[in-house]
């Protein structure tokens, strides 16, 4: 949202989560418009090399026959399977152009089974942990595992078995 335009200066910039005040010329504004911009890129750009980090991982996809999917696995998706969600994402900006965001991403395993799902949360939590990833713009400098995994009993499956969720999250670093 920009708030005030004063001919070639802006009074004050905001953009969520980064705020200038006091005036500046618009090549610092596009500056950082483009930063903005850029730090979608980079978000899609961190989500498809961890989708990229599963399907190139035999051990994942002999884990999760039903594949990785962001938000919502489609119904009917053979169990066992893994469902990513982004949690949260923050930005920070710096004077030089650089930005440091710190994105939390929630891993849910799904499964039959309260212990066969939870040995398979365990097998992806071997493969996560401490794996930098390495991302066609920026650093991937650090990644932290935020929680233990923990169980949630969901509805019973067609066959009537129980559907058991194991999930896990960590927060991924850039630097971009």
């Amino acid at each position: 949202m920009i708030c005030a335009i004063q001919e070639s200066e802006i009074s004050l910039l905001y953009i969520y989560p980064l705020t200038i005040s006091t005036k500046v010329g618009c090549a610092s504004v596009l500056r950082c418009l483009r930063g903005f911009f850029l730090f979608e890129a980079d978000m899609l750009s961190l989500l498809n090399t961890i989708y990229s980090q599963f399907t190139s991982d035999s051990t994942l996809t002999s884990a999760f026959p039903g594949g990785l999917h962001r938000d919502q696995a489609p119904e009917g998706t053979a169990m066992p399977y893994l469902v990513s969600k982004v949690v949260s994402s923050q930005t920070h900006q710096t004077y030089a152009n650089a930005s440091r965001s710190f994105t939390q991403i929630r891993f849910s395993a799904f499964g039959i089974g309260h212990d066969a799902t939870g040995i398979l949360a365990q097998t992806l939590i071997s493969r996560l942990d401490f794996a930098l990833l390495t991302l066609p713009s920026g650093a991937n400098d650090s990644i932290l595992r935020l929680d233990e995994p923990t169980p949630v009993l969901h509805a019973h499956d067609g066959q009537g078995n129980d559907v058991w969720e194991w999930g896990v999250t960590y927060e991924y670093a850039v630097t971009a």
